[in-house]
């Protein structure tokens, strides 16, 4: 971490730069088009399941992203009887923190869902932040055999930076950064389960998987009053990711495991 709360957070496995740590989210390449990396310093957990972490280079099955490692974040899925729950946390430095969360299972349907905020004033003038998420996983079987899920996760943060980046002065009353992160994904999952026969013990799956992730990265400085060597500076960094993966996998029990699959990845970078 760069600084205080929300400032960025670079992810490296066996001392790799962060461009080359590949974060997925359920699935979905997450990294920076334009930067390489993810800034994982905006992205809360209350509606994660489990972190999965390969350690070591995965190129050959994720591509030069995953030269360090891969880091696979993986949401909830909803199950039992319908709970909601809210909470509400507060801390030092003006830190509060409210979250409602709700899933379980209604027949055919399951759903997981997280609404969060974090507001934060900082140690020093120009270092508050604020942070909301949303996360959801919803699904629905078709049958038992067969799943279609749709996930959601917005991130949408404001963050003061109280260190001069550029320019004359050392503290920096104004320079502000803002960052938008939104993915959208719909999972196909049809599982064949064994054969039978001779070939009891043989199975199965097929996956489709399409994927949509926008973000924004902004960064601004205005002048500042009484600056020796004014220095006004404006970045604005908008992407797009379109992911489509389909994979098809079939085995005999656990001696025996064939996978074969295909991904499309376009992005779209305006700086």
């Amino acid at each position: 971490r760069s600084g205080g709360r929300g400032s960025l957070v670079d992810i490296r496995i066996r001392g790799v730069n962060g461009n080359g740590t590949l974060v997925l989210i359920d699935g979905v390449p997450s990294n920076s088009p334009t930067l390489g990396s993810f800034n994982i310093s905006d992205l809360l957990i209350d509606n994660v399941e489990r972190v999965e972490v390969l350690r070591g280079a995965g190129s050959v099955l994720y591509g030069t992203d995953a030269m360090g490692g891969v880091i696979n974040i993986i949401t909830k899925k909803g199950k039992g009887d319908p709970f909601l729950k809210i909470n509400s946390d507060g801390g030092s430095f003006g830190t509060f923190k409210e979250t409602v969360l709700s899933g379980g299972a209604i027949g055919d349907f399951d759903y997981s869902l997280s609404i969060s905020r974090i507001d934060s004033e900082g140690r020093f003038k120009n270092d508050d932040y604020e942070d909301f998420n949303i996360s959801s996983n919803i699904g629905y079987n078709i049958t038992d055999k067969m799943v279609i899920r749709h996930i959601l996760k917005t991130v949408d943060s404001e963050k003061g930076l109280p260190i001069e980046v550029f320019g004359s002065q050392t503290f920096d009353v104004n320079q502000r950064m803002e960052n938008r992160f939104i993915l959208n994904s719909v999972e196909f999952d049809r599982k064949y389960g064994t054969i039978g026969g001779e070939f009891n013990n043989m199975w199965a799956d097929f996956k489709v998987q399409v994927s949509l992730l926008d973000t924004r990265e902004k960064f601004f400085d205005p002048e500042d009053s009484g600056e020796v060597f004014p220095f006004i500076y404006t970045s604005d960094i908008i992407t797009r990711k379109f992911v489509t993966t389909t994979q098809y996998s079939m085995g005999y029990g656990d001696l025996i495991n064939f996978s074969l699959g295909f991904e499309y990845k376009d992005d779209i970078g305006d700086l």
